[in-house]
């Protein structure tokens, strides 16, 4: 995989008040940073597929339950727990 900068994530690290918790990932369909809001750890996810931009969807249905909780989304990704 490229390495990744955090730089893509800058605009939400501010938005969301995200400290970076770990290095950036790349998967074969997204961007993927670990972060602390607070002292809680959450997943910031970019996704880069089509259907993975939809990933909110079933999230946001089960809404934590049986799921990893959907703390925010942006029309360019994810911010869950």
């Amino acid at each position: 995989m490229n390495e990744i900068s955090l730089k893509s994530f800058e605009p939400w690290l501010a938005r969301w008040q995200l400290v970076p918790d770990g290095a950036p990932l790349a998967t074969h369909a997204s961007r993927l940073l670990p972060v602390l809001q607070g002292s809680a750890p959450a997943m910031r996810k970019l996704p880069e597929a089509e259907d993975k931009r939809r990933g909110y969807l079933p999230l946001e249905y089960w809404n934590g339950n049986g799921a990893a909780s959907l703390l925010a989304r942006s029309e360019n990704g994810l911010f869950r727990s």
